[in-house]
């Protein structure tokens, strides 16, 4: 008798991130309505466009995760 075959995918997800800065050092941020709340701040997002037509400097993150 023949044992079965298990077969085994395995998917990656890939997760590109920037942080930008201004000439002075300050990061670059949404502009939230006011808000002085980290969590508003951290959820609101920027393209790469936004980021990079402000920023004097970028750092870019890129990291893997396997499922």
């Amino acid at each position: 008798m023949r044992r079965p075959r298990l077969w085994f995918e395995l998917s990656f997800i890939y997760l590109l991130q920037i942080l930008g800065f201004s000439p002075a050092g300050a990061p670059i941020l949404p502009n939230t309505a006011n808000s002085t709340d980290l969590d508003v701040i951290r959820r609101e997002k920027l393209g790469w466009d936004e980021i990079s037509m402000q920023a004097a400097k970028i750092v870019s993150f890129i990291g893997a995760s396997g499922i």
